[in-house]
């Protein structure tokens, strides 16, 4: 296990903890924990946005994040708002 795949471990099971997960009503939703934005769709997977603008995705009953990877195998980045 890679220190960012255990930080997303961290991060899920925090927001877990604090209900920003699951339970309600089939809705999608954004939320930031720390530095890493969540965005939930109505179907359950979640898209996470680290600090650092690296996309992982938590596919629908999983609890294991996968990074999002372009064409080549490089992760893929967001350039930070601002």
């Amino acid at each position: 296990m890679t220190a960012r795949t255990g930080l997303i471990i961290v991060v899920l099971l925090a927001a877990g903890c604090s209900g920003g997960f699951g339970g309600g009503g089939g809705e999608g939703g954004i939320r930031q924990v720390g530095g890493t934005t969540l965005v939930e769709d109505a179907e359950g997977a979640t898209l996470m946005i680290d600090e650092n603008g690296c996309q992982s995705v938590v596919p629908a009953g999983s609890s294991i994040a996968e990074p999002v990877l372009d064409g080549d195998g490089a992760p893929v980045c967001v350039a930070p708002a601002g």
